[in-house]
């Protein structure tokens, strides 16, 4: 079983999944309706989703699971009043860390 967030954000049902064994985050939003006015966009780090529903909004920033980032590999797909996002991930590089060898 993999590890999932569900988040009751009435009135918007929300659940997260990052799945380790192939790199990606799934995060879908049920709003109930194809009238909803949907936004997604993602960096690096997070993303971040706007659902506007005669009234009612759902705006959630959601960041990469530790130790990962996001890649360019991205959709978004809103049908049926259902929100789907899937993210690839890919572990964070260490740009200023410093290997030493030292041979005796």
């Amino acid at each position: 079983m993999f590890p999932s967030t569900f988040a009751e954000t009435d009135p918007f049902r929300t659940r997260v999944v990052y799945d380790p064994s192939v790199g990606r985050l799934q995060i879908v939003v049920d709003a109930f309706s194809e009238d909803a006015d949907v936004d997604a966009a993602a960096d690096s780090n997070r993303v971040h989703i706007r659902i506007d529903r005669d009234g009612e909004v759902y705006d959630r920033t959601i960041a990469s699971p530790r130790g990962r980032r996001f890649t360019d590999d991205r959709e978004a797909v809103f049908n049926n009043g259902i929100l789907t996002v899937s993210l690839e991930t890919v572990r964070r590089s260490s740009r200023n860390r410093i290997r030493w060898r030292i041979d005796p």
